[in-house]
């Protein structure tokens, strides 16, 4: 199982060879709808690859905001895809792009999953109603054939966290960087 921060311009400044010393990738912020990270870049990219983290870059997606209305999920790709190629983001080599969409509760993902073409499965371990260890248990217990990488974020970075999701099927955790 895979470990690694989840980092955008909130936490500034990084220390990645600190950052390696505990994990083996980077969870980093891309966009957060329109607004492209301050911190995501080729420098930040250049350190994360120098410390021998693997870059695990992510788009946060705001499709339906005051700000950008219902835009184009074409369009969005090809914005968030930009963003990413610009700071230095390579495939192959790096980890897929990934497309941060969020949903009320983990039944409503569950739903997206059987309806769409999803890649990998990323859910943060304390939500409302459904955990993400639970959904990612519920997900794993009806998925078939197909099976999908599962990844449980959490901010707590509590041990019991990681042996709790391992035990649900995920593939890796990413903890909330404190600095």
């Amino acid at each position: 199982m895979l470990t690694g921060p989840d980092v955008s311009e909130h936490q500034g400044d990084v220390d990645w060879k600190k950052v390696a010393s505990k994990h083996e990738m980077a969870f980093v912020r891309v966009a957060d709808g329109d607004h492209q990270d301050a911190f995501y870049g080729k420098p930040r990219v250049k350190a994360i690859r120098e410390a021998d983290l693997l870059l695990a870059p992510y788009y946060f997606a705001r499709v339906a905001s005051a700000q950008n209305s219902q835009r184009d999920g074409a369009a969005e790709a090809k914005m968030a895809l930009r963003f990413a190629k610009e700071g230095g983001w390579q495939w192959p080599g790096d980890m897929p792009l990934m497309y941060d969409f969020e949903t009320d509760n983990g039944q409503q993902a569950i739903d997206i999953i059987n309806e769409e073409n999803v890649d990998i499965l990323v859910t943060d371990i304390a939500m409302p109603g459904m955990s993400g260890r639970q959904l990612i248990a519920q997900w794993r217990s009806q998925e078939g054939p197909r099976r999908i990488p599962a990844v449980a974020v959490s901010g707590f970075n509590r041990p019991e966290d990681t042996e709790l999701s391992r035990a649900a099927g995920d593939d890796a955790r990413s903890t909330a960087l404190l600095r």
